[in-house]
């Protein structure tokens, strides 16, 4: 499948990711591979247990609700 990724530093990403095994899931993130472990999933949002570099790190994604604005960087 395809994860659109976004944030207030860069308009948008594709990054292609794929089912492993289990709770697994891999994506490409600047030309590494990323794994991550499902450790809840919810209605609206899904915890990661994300290991790059032996890290270990919780990271949470939500569905996203439109329409989403950044803080003005101009400052």
């Amino acid at each position: 499948g395809t994860l659109v990724m976004t944030s207030c530093g860069e308009g948008y990403r594709l990054a292609p990711w794929r089912w492993i095994e289990g709770a697994t899931l891999v994506w490409e993130e600047d030309g590494r591979a990323i794994r991550g472990e499902i450790a809840e999933v919810g209605h609206n949002s899904m915890v990661l247990l994300v290991d790059p570099e032996g890290e270990n790190r919780a990271v949470t994604f939500r569905a996203a609700q439109a329409p989403v604005a950044c803080p003005d960087r101009r400052g």
